[in-house]
């Protein structure tokens, strides 16, 4: 009988026999179980493809979106088949598949987009006194009726001030008063009505006692709108106030009641106008203490609400207080209850729940890794434990392995312990033995005593055969005389197997085999329930149903594959229902939704965080937070200057923003500034007048008579005239201006002191007044040769003068020169690798010989690769600069010349004393002596026969009776085992620093890094300003740096060109038309106007000019130009009398 299992070959030498399991399968050939090649990773299978196990084999199927056998999958889904996207959805090609993304609007999958209705989920923008109108995919914003603006922002109308086209339906004796959204109308007092309709009867207070103020004495009068009280005959008004404010007056509203001796008044209240009986609103004198910039005294963590002149302050969410201070509230307090996993945290006007070390967090709840398959990474057949901040993976009995995969153990060949008589079958994490046919038991212990009676049962063999027992079984052999054939059972029905057993004739006998998916002795066979006792081939993420015989698996949600082979479906990248305002977070067999930082929600859902409102935001106390979608902005106040996290004052009197008028004090204060008028002034500060008092024409100035009297607003100065010295009031001495250099000469002109005064004189060549000098007649000494220059000298003319400055390669001063020796100073730009040679006015340099160049670069010449001297018996080495010839073996000599050696003449040969020795060209042979055979050598050349174990790097030495193994250059080793060095790892290698070092097999490579120009060994900077191949724009100035350059924008140009005209900063007209050009702009009148295209401001007559009161103003276009009178000097704005030695008569009278 053949013993090998039916999935094994068996092969017979003489009386054994092997068993050998076929390609597929492993085991010991009696028992061989099946290869799972796609779970042990040796499937061919394309990485696009899936793997499926087969009896024996496995088999390959691309994925979807991809074509091929599956061994090789190519394609793309979205050209396989047109895309499912929905009209409003995008569609995004992916590897293998397409993705589907409804467009802002809209919400779904991308294969369904339904339209978003942005005004019933709250998402819409619109200004809460406005009306919100879903559209598809879209909305629209319309302000309320009583309200303008564009929907997103609405402010009130005030119908009272018909200032936007509305008119109150007030009667004419009625007052409009303006509300939020709408007005009211109230009838002014002595007329009644519901304010639209005011009847003229008056109102009699004398007849109502409780609405007149009139005393019991006293007679009351009636009167349009009021009454009087007059003390009786015989009565006079005593002095007991009445405090009419306490109930006996009305005062509007809006206005406030103060009492006076004897009377009352009623003022309206700040942002009302009126005679406090009657007060409307003025929309425009209102103050939105709110309103960004404004100043209020909110907490910072404080809303603020506006009312007509003042506001509230309401402490934000997670705070309290009165509004002008507010704490935080510490919800941990008691307030609020996190998950018994879970720890309160405080924070600014809020809370956090943060789960325990060893939890986390699944969205609402604190769970335990373990407790979360989504959150540990143990594989199914892993036992987790949790603990304090993570968790432990061990594998479970019958496996094998790591924390993240576990391999089953197979005990069939480890340490099964089933009965000899029994088999064994490995299972997943287990295995079973089931005793063999003929036998019974446990599989563990088998015993076939019951069949022993298999003979004496009768009718088991022929009757003319004898029937012999066998532990388990019989056998039936043919009496002597008698012959037959083995019945085949099995083919002719007699055999008992089981419907799900196999039959396999023996000889003499047959034996029943359960089916795979059954086990049994063959005689009876059952069902193996292969997902209870875990021999399934099921993934850990797929769910087991057994079947009669077989099993199916079927992967869990969230996975896809054949249940074999599931792998994660990343939703993210396919559908999901997360925001647009959310991150996807894939998980394994599902995902998670995150809102984006700035917005809140379960992340299907995300709203706005608005920051301003629940003190998030990091705003400076002194800056307008602005809530924005999914974040805010900070803008400083007014009067105060920065990013809005960091608000300073803004000093408007220092940077001369102050509006104040020119004859006020401006005084900088905290976020403003106050404007004072100066003495002699009266006004708001704004706006300053006053009668000034000219002292210098009244004569009650107090200057020295050789002073200047100058009138100023609201006082006068004293000024030394030219010559004198003093603070005005006294004046004496003789200056030597010429000295001290007060005198105004031309620096063409010559100075000459006089008393109180001096005199200018222009200088020969020059003619003029001394104070302005202009050539008379300039000699170019230069052109005309008269110049005392050196020959190697270069000559300038100047006024009246000349120059003269040494040519480069020269020193001196122009009228000596010297040729500088730039190879003996170092100043020379010679390579290192060149000779440098001094000539007239420059230098030459010249490579070395063994290197290549002009001279300021040089390269190393390989002369092996070029012209060289070796001779053609010897090898060239290329050294640095120069080479060197080396004789090949057997030769001798300096490498340019190279002779044979004769090895049979020197002793070196290595024949044997029984061979003969012969010299031949570079080598020798030995032959062995007749009668004698052999190599004619004395030992073996391993070398040469190949029997030498050197390495492929290294060089193999054939010595007497042995050989030596020499690593090659560049490697490193024993000989017999060689390792490339590192040349640029170990410092070793010979690169510029300006060079990137590249290691190889055996060397390394050195090549100059970007900038820079060389062989590797040798690196000098290129020059890309000179050699044109910087990128600078041109209108830009190219600058070369180490290795670099650099690109400066010319004045008049920003990075690209500035567009004037675009960003408002062109000063054309507005009846003018802007054209941007490169690095300016131009403007031109519109038809129907004519001009220069600007705006002509004539500072002259506006006042607007600075001028001195000693010049004239000349207006300009554009600007204006201040120029000194006749006998004063300076530069217009700023004029002194230059007239000093002119009789002071002549002086005033011009």
């Amino acid at each position: 009988a053949n013993p090998c299992a039916i999935n094994s070959i068996c092969t017979k030498n003489g009386t054994n026999y092997t068993c050998t399991c076929m390609n597929g399968f492993r085991g010991n050939g009696r028992v061989c179980t099946d290869i799972d090649e796609c779970s042990i990773g040796t499937a061919k299978c394309h990485h696009n493809a899936t793997c499926r196990n087969t009896d024996g084999n496995y088999t390959c199927s691309c994925k979807p979106g991809y074509s091929g056998n599956g061994f090789k999958c190519a394609g793309n889904a979205v050209l396989i088949e047109p895309n499912k996207c929905h009209h409003n959805a995008t569609c995004s090609n992916t590897d293998g598949n397409y993705t589907c993304t409804c467009k802002p609007g809209y919400s779904g999958n991308g294969l369904n987009c339904q339209d978003i209705n942005e005004c019933s989920n709250g998402t819409a923008k619109c200004h809460h006194n406005a009306t919100c109108r879903n559209t598809i995919g879209n909305y629209i914003c319309t302000c309320k009726p009583g309200y303008s603006g564009n929907g997103y922002n609405c402010a009130d109308v005030n119908e009272c001030a018909n200032q936007y086209g509305f008119s109150d339906d007030c009667h004419p004796n009625a007052t409009c008063t303006n509300t939020n959204g709408g007005h009211n109308c109230t009838c002014k007092p002595g007329f009644n009505g519901d304010g639209k309709n005011c009847t003229g009867k008056y109102i009699d207070e004398c007849a109502n006692t409780s609405i007149h103020a009139c005393l019991p004495h006293a007679y009351c009068t009636n009167t349009i709108g009021g009454h009087k009280c007059t003390c009786k005959p015989g009565l006079t008004a005593i002095s007991i106030d009445i405090n009419e404010c306490n109930g006996t007056v009305s005062c509007h509203a809006n206005a406030t009641c103060t009492n006076t001796l004897g009377s009352h008044k009623c003022i309206c209240n700040r942002g009302f106008s009126g005679n406090g009986t009657t007060c409307t609103v003025i929309i425009s004198t209102d103050v939105n203490e709110c309103a960004p910039g404004s100043a209020h005294m909110c907490h910072s963590n404080a809303t603020c609400t506006n009312i007509i002149g003042g506001h509230n302050c309401t402490c934000k969410t997670g705070f309290i207080g009165d509004g002008k201070n507010c704490t935080d509230i510490n919800e941990c307090n008691g307030t609020i209850t996190c998950q018994a996993n879970a720890t309160c945290t405080n924070t600014l006007g809020s809370y956090k729940c943060i789960c325990n070390n060893g939890y986390m967090a699944n969205g609402t709840m604190c769970t335990d890794e373990c407790a979360e398959a989504s959150a540990n990474k143990c594989d199914s057949n892993n036992t987790c434990k949790n603990t304090p901040g993570g968790y432990n993976c061990t594998c479970k009995p019958g496996y094998y392995g790591h924390a993240s995969y576990c391999r089953d153990v197979d005990e069939c060949i480890n340490t099964a312990i089933c009965s000899p008589d029994a088999i064994c079958n490995n299972s997943i994490g287990s295995y079973t033995c089931t005793c063999k046919t003929g036998f019974v038991g446990d599989g563990k212990s088998c015993s076939g005593e019951n069949f022993y009676q298999n003979c004496n049962s009768g009718g088991m063999c022929h009757q003319n055969a004898n029937c012999t027992n066998s532990i388990g079984t019989y056998r039936c052999a043919c009496k002597a005389g008698y012959s037959g054939d083995d019945i085949d059972e099995c083919s002719i029905g007699t055999a008992k197997c089981h419907h799900n057993a196999t039959c396999n004739n023996t000889d003499g006998n047959y034996s029943c085999t359960c089916k795979p998916g059954y086990s049994g002795n063959g005689l009876n066979c059952t069902d193996i329930d292969e997902c209870s006792i875990g021999t399934a081939k099921c993934h850990h993420n797929a769910t087991c149903s057994n079947t009669d015989g077989n099993y199916t698996c079927t992967c869990k949600p969230g996975y896809n594959g054949d249940g074999q082979d599931c792998k994660d479906i990343d939703e993210c990248s396919t559908n999901n229902s997360c925001s647009m305002k959310s991150k996807c977070s894939n998980l394994v067999g599902s995902y998670k939704c995150i809102c984006n930082s700035g917005y809140t929600g379960n992340g299907h859902t995300c709203k706005d965080i608005d920051e301003c409102m629940n003190g998030t935001a990091k705003c400076h106390h002194n800056a307008t937070c602005s809530n924005t979608d999914g974040s805010y902005t900070c803008t400083c106040k007014p009067g105060y200057s920065g990013n809005g996290f960091n608000c300073t004052d803004i000093d408007e009197c220092r940077t001369k923003s102050a509006k104040c008028h020119h004859n006020a004090t401006c005084s900088n204060t905290v976020g403003n500034y106050t404007c004072t008028c100066k003495p002699g002034y009266s006004g708001n500060g704004y706006d300053c007048t006053g009668n000034d008092i000219d002292e210098c024409i009244n004569g009650t100035a107090i200057c020295h008579h050789n002073a200047t009297c100058r009138n100023t607003i609201g006082n006068y100065t004293c000024t030394c005239k030219p010559g004198y010295s003093g603070n005005g009031m006294n004046c004496a001495g003789n200056i030597d201006e010429c000295s001290i250099g007060t005198a105004k000469c031309h620096h063409n002109a010559t100075c000459s002191n006089t008393y109180g005064c001096y005199l200018c004189t222009c200088k020969p060549g020059y003619s003029g007044n001394g104070y302005n000098c202009s050539i008379f007649l300039d000699i170019d000494e230069c052109r005309s040769k008269s110049a005392k220059c050196h020959p190697n000298a270069k000559c300038n003319n100047t006024n009246g003068n000349y120059t003269c400055t040494c040519k480069p390669g020269y020193s001196g001063n122009g009228f000596n020169c010297q040729d500088i020796d730039e190879c003996s100073i170092g100043t020379a730009k010679c390579h290192h690798n060149a000779t440098c040679k001094n000539t007239d006015g420059k230098y030459i340099c010249t490579c070395k010989p063994g290197y290549s160049g002009d001279g300021f670069n040089c390269t190393d010449i390989d002369e092996c690769s070029t012209n060289n001297s070796c001779s053609m018996k010897s090898k060239c080495h290329n050294l640095v600069g120069s080479y060197k010839c080396i004789c090949n073996s057997g030769y001798t000599g300096n490498g340019h010349t190279c002779k044979d050696i004769d090895e049979c003449s020197n002793g070196t040969a290595k024949c044997h004393h029984n061979a003969t020795c012969k010299n031949t060209d570079g080598n020798y042979t030995c032959t062995c002596k007749p009668g004698y055979s052999g190599n004619g050598l004395n030992y073996i050349k391993e070398c040469s026969i190949g029997t030498a174990n050197c390495h492929h790097n290294a060089t193999c030495s054939n010595t007497a009776g042995k050989y030596i193994c020499t690593c090659k250059p560049g490697y490193s080793g024993n000989g017999l085992n060689c390792t490339d060095i590192n040349e640029c790892s170990n410092g070793t290698a010979k690169c510029h620093h300006n060079a990137t070092c590249s290691n190889t097999d055996g060397n390394y490579t050195c090549t100059c890094k970007a900038g820079y120009s060389g062989n590797g060994f040798n690196c000098a900077d290129i020059d890309e300003c000179s050699n044109g191949t910087a990128k600078c724009h041109h209108n830009a100035t190219c600058s070369n740096t180490d290795g670099n350059y650099t690109c400066t924008c010319k004045p008049g140009y920003s990075g690209n060109d500035i567009d004037e005209c675009m960003n408002r900063t062109a000063k054309c007209h507005h009846k003018a038309t802007c054209r941007n050009t490169v690095g300016n702009y131009t403007c031109t009148c519109k038809p129907g106007y004519s001009g220069n295209g600007h705006y002509y401001i004539d500072e002259c007559k506006d006042g607007t000019a600075k001028c001195d009161t000693n010049a004239i103003c000349n207006n300009t276009d554009g600007s204006y130009t201040c120029t000194c009178n006749v006998g004063f000097t300076g530069s217009g704005k700023s004029c002194t009398s230059n007239m000093c030695c002119i009789h002071p008569f002549f002086v005033l009278l011009n």
